[in-house]
């Protein structure tokens, strides 16, 4: 019997342990194996991982540059796009409540994808090129008031084409004039200087074809009529000895036409009064007084009754011209500091304050906008301290302060451009 069990132990495998797929070497074989398995699969999605990180930045400078008008930029991009990656996928990664994604599907009605970027950049360059053929054309014709138009609408879209930027200078020197021209026929027509707004209109009737003068003439034509009316009803009135009622016409006339030449004929008619005698005194008394104020209240009454006299006329004139300044930049002040811009309104009232340091009007609205503005206040009167004791540097610090509160302030950047050139120096 141990013979036979000895017989049977020889019929079955022989068992090695340490050696083949039992042993450490095998084991250790097969652990390399998975771990350069697993290196392999991270290494692949770092790679996937940065092939998208790419994509995505390639993708935002494409917006980038759509957004700046720069579309010869855009095609560019757009062609290297798709030859490096040839998968097809060119949707843009976009915030869904992004503005430019707005922009593209509320807007323009399409998908925010790279294709449409290639597409828009192509029509926004076929419509430059069509509004740069549209606007030499007009030129040509003479029609600069259209041809102003189209440039302006072809600039809107394409500022940095070379369609634009290759435009001959002596057409768009002509149709700059004619822009410059409208522009101080506005001016004329806002300052009721209708006689310059007359000579403006026949100027530019001569300048361009197109050029529609109906509406303008119509308000010059509707101002200028009715202050001689009201002129002739201050003579009438004069006449009765009705001096109230007369001051009253004569107020409205000046108000609608402050330079209407028949001014200079009623005030003959009043010289020869004995209220003129009155009226110049009440001016040199209030001129002495500094008040005004009051001057510019009772302008229509001093207006006539100085007229002819070179002394008083001067004054007369730097008062009112010295009000209306102050006015006009008192009224933009209140603008801006409705719309909360409350450094921008006292900056420039600051200016007009160092001029005319003593009118009431525009002190009481300096003081109701102090405490809005006090740390900017306190920022430029620390620079300038600082500044006068040679400490540049903290003159400097405060300037910026001033420039981070109010970062189109002028008098921050003049004094950081004055101080950095003495430092340089």
């Amino acid at each position: 019997r141990p013979a036979e069990g000895e017989n049977k132990e020889q019929t079955q495998p022989a068992q090695q342990v340490g050696r083949g797929a039992q042993s450490l070497a095998y084991a250790e074989h097969v652990r390399r194996i998975s771990e350069i398995e697993a290196q392999k699969k991270t290494r692949e999605l770092e790679q996937k991982v940065k092939t998208e990180l790419s994509k995505v930045q390639y993708q935002a400078l494409m917006v980038q540059f759509f957004v700046q008008r720069r579309f010869k930029h855009v095609i560019m991009a757009s062609r290297f796009y798709n030859q490096i990656w040839k998968e097809g996928d060119g949707t843009l990664y976009i915030d869904q409540d992004s503005d430019i994604n707005k922009v593209f599907s509320e807007s323009l009605g399409v998908s925010p994808t790279v294709s449409t970027l290639d597409s828009l950049s192509h029509e926004a360059i076929r419509d430059v090129d069509k509004g740069v053929e549209v606007f030499e054309f007009l030129v040509e014709r003479g029609e600069l008031e259209s041809a102003s138009k189209r440039l302006a609408e072809a600039y809107l879209v394409g500022e940095f084409m070379p369609a634009i930027n290759t435009l001959e200078r002596d057409k768009k020197r002509k149709v700059l004039e004619f822009v410059r021209g409208s522009n101080v026929l506005l001016n004329a027509i806002d300052s009721k200087d209708y006689a310059k707004a007359t000579e403006q209109i026949n100027e530019l009737r001569g300048k361009a074809d197109d050029f529609d003068a109906t509406k303008a003439q119509a308000a010059v034509a509707a101002f200028t009529r009715a202050s001689d009316m009201q002129i002739m009803m201050a003579k009438n009135h004069l006449a009765a000895k009705d001096m109230e009622k007369a001051q009253g016409a004569i107020r409205s006339a000046m108000e609608i036409w402050p330079q209407n030449p028949k001014l200079v004929e009623f005030d003959r008619l009043v010289d020869a009064g004995g209220s003129l005698i009155q009226f110049r005194n009440d001016f040199d008394r209030l001129f002495a007084e500094k008040n005004y104020r009051e001057v510019f209240r009772r302008r229509f009454e001093f207006g006539p009754s100085i007229d002819g006299d070179e002394d008083r006329t001067a004054k007369f004139r730097q008062i009112m011209e010295n009000i209306t300044a102050i006015e006009t930049a008192v009224k933009g002040a209140e603008k801006m500091s409705n719309i909360g811009q409350n450094y921008a309104a006292w900056e420039e009232l600051s200016e007009v304050h160092e001029r005319f340091p003593d009118d009431p009007d525009l002190n009481q609205f300096m003081t109701k906008l102090a405490p809005k503005v006090a740390d900017f206040t306190i920022a430029l009167n620390n620079a300038k301290r600082h500044e006068e004791r040679g400490n540049l540097g903290s003159a400097l610090s405060w300037l910026y302060k001033a420039k981070h509160l109010h970062p189109l302030s002028e008098k921050a950047d003049t004094g950081i451009k004055r101080l950095v050139q003495v430092a340089l120096q």
